[in-house]
């Protein structure tokens, strides 16, 4: 099996969901809690507990998130939809 090749996405590839789940997944980082890892479901109730307005449905935020690992923003811990942070092109 061959690895796949990412091509990173720049900051201005990005949508408003695809920065909120960004966002989402680093909260915490900066106070030592935990971070970095969540399913598109708990990044759904995130959104919906926040500001960001019409939460798209679960399946939007998953096929957003499956961007990003493609991206390699993301990785599919294990495969089985845990996604777990690895970069954000807003910090380039």
């Amino acid at each position: 099996m061959s690895k796949q090749q990412h091509v990173p996405l720049e900051a201005d590839d990005l949508d408003s969901l695809d920065r909120a789940i960004l966002d989402y997944l680093q909260e915490g980082r900066d106070e030592g809690e935990p971070w970095g890892i969540a399913t598109p479901a708990v990044v759904r109730a995130a959104l919906e507990d926040g500001d960001f307005g019409d939460v798209p449905v679960r399946q939007t935020i998953n096929n957003r998130m499956r961007k990003l690992e493609l991206a390699g923003h993301l990785r599919n811990r294990h495969d089985k939809g845990e996604y777990v942070f690895v970069s954000d092109p807003r910090d380039d």
